[in-house]
């Protein structure tokens, strides 16, 4: 169980990289949105007067609430998957809370979430991650 433990944590790792990049996408195309509309009606290719205003006003904050939330999970998702290599119990539940939210992303979220589930909720994986590490003996 020991490498699907470290496989899950790398997976977990490479999954929130993905969502980190996504959100630097969206943040780049956030910050060049007006100059894009911009550019738009200077062109003819849009009519200010086809978008309503409350679109102006709801699109950034929506675009930055998305922004924020792929970062904090993309983040979460780096720690989880970083502590679960390295055998601690918060990370561990940290990863199969994170899972059970990947379960709706279908195909990839899904089948990350049925395996770290799998994994993390396996009897031995859970004896290992409670066990306290002994101290080393020392000889007088």
């Amino acid at each position: 169980m020991e490498k699907h433990v470290t496989v899950v944590g790398v997976l977990h790792i490479v999954y929130a990289a993905f969502r980190m990049v996504l959100a630097a996408v969206l943040f780049a195309v956030l910050v060049s949105l007006g100059p894009i509309f911009k550019f738009l009606f200077r062109i003819g290719a849009v009519d200010p007067g086809e978008i309503p205003v409350d679109l102006w006003n709801i699109l950034p904050v929506i675009l930055f609430i998305v922004i924020v939330v792929l970062f904090v999970v993309g983040l979460l998702g780096i720690l989880g998957g970083l502590g679960v290599m390295k055998h601690r119990e918060w990370a561990r539940l940290l990863v199969i809370v994170l899972s059970f939210f990947y379960l709706a992303r279908i195909p990839l979220g899904t089948l990350l979430g049925i395996y770290s589930l799998w994994v993390l909720l396996n009897d031995e994986t859970i004896r290992t991650f409670t066990q306290v590490p002994s101290a080393p003996v020392t000889n007088p």
